[in-house]
């Protein structure tokens, strides 16, 4: 057995066996002297993922450099599918998080264009119509203009 002490602030933070784990190591592109680790983008590093026996991440960091020691640390479920997904790790994502999603945009997408208005005095009466409805202020908003709109026809 193997026991790879893994340090957070110069204390111990745990420990695992990398024989009794699964390693994914990162995909790597070649510059035609070198491997270019993905993850990383520079010559002679890299990084591996390894799954441990009782189902922690572990990311491993090392350079091919002399002198230089392999840097690990634990990682989240969420970092560790951030990593899979940077180290273009598709099957990793697959086993374990399912298939990626659709590229999306940033944020909510638009609902209509864009109005500023000062409510003034009449703020308090629409956030309190907000929380009667159960939905945001701009919702609240819509919704009054709305029926004063239905009203007027």
């Amino acid at each position: 057995m193997v026991r790879i002490n893994i340090l957070e602030g110069g204390r111990l933070a745990g420990w695992f066996d990398p024989d009794q784990a699964e390693e994914f190591s990162e995909a790597t592109d070649h510059d035609g002297a070198n491997p270019i680790g993905v993850v990383s983008g520079m010559a002679n590093h890299h990084q591996s993922l390894y799954r441990t026996k009782g189902g922690r991440w572990v990311l491993a960091v090392w350079s091919d450099w002399q002198g230089t020691e392999t840097r690990y640390q634990f990682l989240d479920d969420a970092a560790a599918r951030e990593w899979a997904i940077s180290a273009s790790r598709d099957d990793l994502l697959a086993s374990f998080w399912g298939e990626l999603e659709e590229e999306s945009g940033p944020g909510r997408p638009a609902v209509g264009g864009l109005v500023n208005i000062r409510l003034g005095e009449m703020l308090g009466p629409v956030d309190a119509y907000a929380a009667e409805q159960g939905v945001s202020r701009p919702e609240a908003v819509r919704q009054l203009l709305a029926a004063a709109l239905a009203a007027r026809s």
